[in-house]
């Protein structure tokens, strides 16, 4: 059995210049998506820790997602950061261990191959992501 579950809120441009207008804004957009009942309880179990009905926490946590920079979900914010402090902690040794100059050339090829690294790294991902929903048909 399939729960819809519908979500109503506004452009959140339209939200903005409502908002600092004085105005109160006009909720013209629906959202709707469709879940499976276990989906369905987890989401109606963590509205129920905020207080908050489905529809309303749903909305919630659109908005504030949609509010952040680079459209990461919380997962992938928080191995951003630990990526970035395992790459701060790893600088600091290596710049103790290197010559300076091998230091400065090591630090010089990464900056110019991130993109490369950044690049591969997201098709393992994308391949991992393949291959958990092939398992979950």
């Amino acid at each position: 059995m399939l729960t819809t579950v519908n979500i109503a809120f506004t452009n959140v441009n339209v939200a903005r210049e409502a908002t600092n207008k004085g105005a109160k804004a006009v909720k013209e957009h629906v959202i709707g998506f469709r879940v499976d009942w276990n989906e369905y309880r987890k989401i109606e179990e963590q509205a129920e820790k905020r207080g908050e009905d489905v529809n309303e926490w749903c909305r919630n946590l659109a908005l504030a997602e949609s509010g952040k920079d680079f459209g990461l979900i919380a997962s992938e914010r928080i191995l951003l950061e630990e990526l970035a402090v395992i790459r701060h902690l790893l600088g600091r040794l290596l710049r103790h261990e290197l010559p300076p100059e091998e230091f400065a050339k090591l630090r010089e090829d990464v900056d110019q191959n991130y993109a490369t690294f950044g690049r591969k790294l997201l098709e393992k991902r994308s391949a991992a992501r393949s291959d958990a929903r092939s398992e979950t048909v």
